[in-house]
């Protein structure tokens, strides 16, 4: 088990961070939207494409890296759109409260 968390620690600290945090912040709240249409009101093909997308998203949200900005050598992270930390960290809890509100109701 702890080989498996080691190397995928390996893995994310490999990729090259390029999302700023206002682009990380955007992507984490596209992708709770996306999962919760996904769970909540899409059916069939459409709910599965919703959450693979919405994995899609936090995966790079989480990680800081997009693969497709690495590919044309666009980054965020020197736009310097400065975010406070505790802001963005009172926008995931929000998100988070919202996510349960609405899907454990």
């Amino acid at each position: 088990m702890y080989e498996a968390v080691h190397t995928m620690y390996n893995i994310i600290n490999m990729l090259k961070k390029n999302e700023g945090l206002l682009d990380r912040l955007l992507r984490a709240t596209a992708g709770t939207v996306l999962l919760l249409a996904g769970l909540l009101w899409l059916t069939g093909l459409w709910a599965w494409v919703a959450i693979i997308l919405s994995a899609l998203l936090f995966f790079t949200a989480i990680t800081g890296h997009c693969m497709p900005y690495a590919w044309i050598k666009f980054n965020t992270l020197k736009l310097g759109i400065g975010i406070p930390k505790w802001a963005v960290w009172l926008w995931l809890a929000i998100l988070a409260i919202g996510f349960f509100y609405v899907y454990f109701r």
